[in-house]
């Protein structure tokens, strides 16, 4: 049977960005022999046979084989399948170090950031938007390609996130100050 999480999870967080696998290594296992899931499905005779018979055949568990059957035959599509096993790599992968950042906000529409001793400038009509386009320039030139976690602390309280988390599963998460937390 297919494993759920890795267990080398170790930042806070990182199972849940990982929390994917398990599906996307399902539906790779059948889109590499869609002739024999089409086979399967036809001989079954409802949908408890077919996810039986669709996990015996591809070592799935029940969980696993109904979210295949759950999805669309858009998904044996050439791109798609690229695409699949695209992001099953990256959640299979080992990530490396987080990268920690410090955001350097100036008021609600200009923020920077240094990264390998590179200042970036981000401008932007409004706060979130700014934290938006900090985080998806992060994901795109360090996470992803990097399989590196980056951790950015906004300096920012209140209704705001003071830390946001972008994972190389192309996950972003905004960390929030709570009342117990200022205590």
């Amino acid at each position: 049977m297919l494993q759920s999480v890795p267990d080398t999870a170790t930042l806070p967080g990182e199972a849940a960005a990982r929390q994917a696998l398990p599906w996307l290594t399902a539906l790779s296992a059948v889109a590499a022999d869609p002739e024999r899931l089409v086979r399967l499905v036809q001989g079954a005779q409802d949908r408890d046979d077919a996810v039986r018979a669709v996990g015996s055949a591809f070592a799935l568990t029940p969980e696993q084989a109904g979210v295949v059957l759950d999805n669309q035959f858009g998904m044996l599509v050439g791109s798609q399948r690229s695409a699949l096993a695209e992001e099953l790599e990256v959640l299979s992968a080992p990530w490396g170090e987080p990268l920690e950042l410090a955001l350097d906000v100036h008021g609600r529409r200009s923020a920077a950031v240094t990264v390998d001793g590179t200042a970036h400038s981000f401008r932007a009509t409004g706060l979130q938007s700014l934290l938006d386009q900090v985080a998806q320039f992060l994901l795109q030139t360090v996470a992803a390609p990097q399989l590196r976690p980056v951790l950015v602390s906004t300096g920012l309280s209140g209704d705001w996130p003071r830390l946001v988390r972008i994972w190389p599963s192309r996950i972003v998460e905004y960390e929030y100050e709570y009342e117990d937390d200022a205590s």
